[in-house]
């Protein structure tokens, strides 16, 4: 019985043994930091490249019309028409890349739109030269292709970029105008000139995936004055009279575009 209960007493200070191993190693692996199954590890990078399209509508009053009436170049008749109600609809593509460092991003945009953003003025002056006379004076502004080339600063938000923008701005500026008087004198004119101004404005973006990003974006264009002259006729004959019209272009726009972004590098940073 000695020998039987000798050897039960090795065998169970053995399995005590073993478990009393088995337990130490368990604490070590599972006692190592881990990460938790479902927590964030990365964050989308706004970096790289990207092309684009959108479309939108602009929409705005010009400042004003003035309008001026010279003899032999001397000034003799001026007077404001109001202003140009402006609208219409745009679309066209845009190009650019970001840089980010943390949550700044800092990049540039070039963008160019074709559309019909326009409108027209159109007024009766009483009395004009004097008692009895009067002048009528129409006028169109209308922009049919713009662009844009901007700076943007913004700050990434996991998938949401919110930004801010600012640059040069252009546009092909179409004006007509047509004048006539209580003496019989006519005029008309028709232009189409290029324009050169700024815009500034701010856009919320979100990145669908790595590659793809949906923008809201709105801008204020600037595309200065412009000055137009026509010679007055009387009965199909030139005269000494010129009619003038000096015509600001600006405008909002909102637009929803979509990019296709190409990465510089991982499309993953480590969180901080």
């Amino acid at each position: 019985m000695t020998g039987f209960t000798g050897c039960v007493r090795a065998f169970a200070a053995a399995v005590l043994g073993a478990c009393a191993l088995a337990a130490t190693a368990k604490a070590d692996v599972y006692g190592r930091p881990v990460g938790v199954v479902g927590a964030p590890c990365c964050q989308l990078s706004w970096s790289g490249v990207y092309v684009g399209l959108n479309g939108g509508h602009g929409f705005g009053d010009d400042e004003g019309v003035l309008v001026t009436e010279t003899a032999a170049g001397v000034p003799i008749f001026a007077g404001s028409l109001g202003s140009h109600d402006l609208g219409g609809g745009f679309g066209g593509a845009q190009i650019g890349a970001n840089w980010q460092a943390g949550a700044l991003v800092l990049g540039i945009e070039a963008d160019v739109q074709g559309g019909h953003i326009g409108g027209d003025s159109f007024a009766t002056v009483t009395p004009y030269l004097g008692p009895g006379t009067s002048i009528t004076v129409g006028t169109s502004n209308s922009v049919r292709v713009f662009g844009t080339l901007r700076p943007r600063i913004g700050v990434a938000m996991g998938n949401w970029l919110l930004y801010g923008t600012g640059g040069l701005a252009w546009g092909r500026v179409r004006h007509t105008m047509a004048m006539s008087d209580s003496l019989g004198f006519v005029a008309a004119d028709r232009a189409t000139r290029t324009q050169a101004g700024y815009a500034a404005g701010a856009g919320l973006e979100y990145a669908l995936s790595p590659g793809l990003s949906l923008k809201l974006e709105y801008q204020y264009i600037d595309l200065g004055s412009e000055g137009h002259q026509a010679v007055e006729t009387l009965g199909g004959a030139a005269t000494a009279f010129a009619i003038a019209t000096d015509t600001e272009t600006n405008f909002h726009t909102v637009r929803l575009g979509l990019n296709f972004r190409f990465p510089s590098h991982a499309e993953v940073v480590p969180l901080k």
